[in-house]
């Protein structure tokens, strides 16, 4: 068997390092297994003697332990290897709905602070459950409920934002979008809404705050032969809650909450009708 390149040591130092900055800040973080993984504990370690006269090269067969699922069954974020620096991919980065609605989201963060980013894909969609709440209550305001929307991770990888550049960023981004243009293209999408660090990622930190804040549906283009899909940028559920906690702490120390509160309820409003109005364009083309 063919041995594979020599290992880089300085690769394999850094490695080790960042490894042991994670589990310093954050010793529960290290992942043992993903979701289609079967335990550590659990892979049985069985010598198979390669059959008579085979060589040195054993079968797929024989060398495949049972029970670890191939790499045609991974996700497509798993299998992707076109950002080398990821740190982890996302458990679950998409998750199915009915309608032809895709919103684009990121549980991760952009810019530095410190910390390791969590992956609780696996427990919530945004990241937290007053998050999902808010979002929720949002969707039914505008007469969906979360199972009808089809929701995924942009980028569907974790990176270490201490380390970042923002070329590396606009980088991760575009690479990315190979996995966008699958699911709108399987799943018949036919709206797109992006919220947060995802439409920051997507069209720049000023271009998506001007669109969160004047409602204004754009174009999404796909590529050559293909029609482009309106995109809405709308302030994620983080941004929202932000401004909650900004109201409560001034109630909470007797200060003054009237300009607070009227510019959260602003906010919410403004949102809330762009996501309505989107919603009955898509209701017009009768997907």
């Amino acid at each position: 068997m063919s041995a594979g390149p020599p290992l880089d040591p300085n690769n394999l130092a850094g490695f080790v390092r960042d490894l042991a900055e994670a589990l310093a800040l954050e010793p529960d973080a290290l992942i043992r297994n993903y979701d289609l993984e079967i335990p550590p504990e659990k892979i049985e370690l069985i010598y198979r003697a390669p059959p008579a006269g085979s060589g040195d090269e054993a079968s797929p067969a024989d060398s495949e332990a049972p029970g670890v699922a191939s790499l045609d069954t991974l996700p497509a974020n798993f299998r992707c290897n076109l950002c080398p620096d990821r740190m982890v991919p996302v458990r679950r980065f998409f998750r199915g709905g009915s309608r032809s609605l895709l919103v684009l989201h990121h549980s991760g963060r952009l810019e530095a602070s410190g910390q390791p980013p969590r992956d609780r894909s696996m427990q919530f969609v945004f990241g937290s459950a007053a998050e999902d709440g808010l979002f929720e209550r949002m969707l039914e305001a505008a007469g969906l409920q979360m199972a009808d929307v089809h929701f995924q991770e942009y980028p569907a990888c974790l990176f270490n934002a201490d380390r970042s550049l923002p070329e590396e960023w606009n980088a991760r981004g575009k690479h990315c979008l190979s996995h966008v243009h699958d699911t709108i293209i399987r799943e018949k999408i036919r709206l797109v809404l992006a919220t947060g660090a995802a439409a920051i990622l997507l069209l720049g930190e000023d271009r998506a705050r001007e669109l969160s804040t004047s409602g204004e549906a754009i174009e999404l283009p796909l590529g050559p032969g293909q029609a482009a899909l309106p995109l809405l940028v709308l302030r994620s559920p983080a941004a929202l809650l932000a401004l909650e906690s900004r109201r409560v702490r001034m109630e909470q120390a007797g200060q003054d909450s009237r300009e607070a509160r009227s510019a959260e309820k602003e906010v919410k409003a403004a949102t809330l009708r762009s996501l309505k109005g989107a919603l009955q364009k898509l209701n017009e083309r009768h997907v």
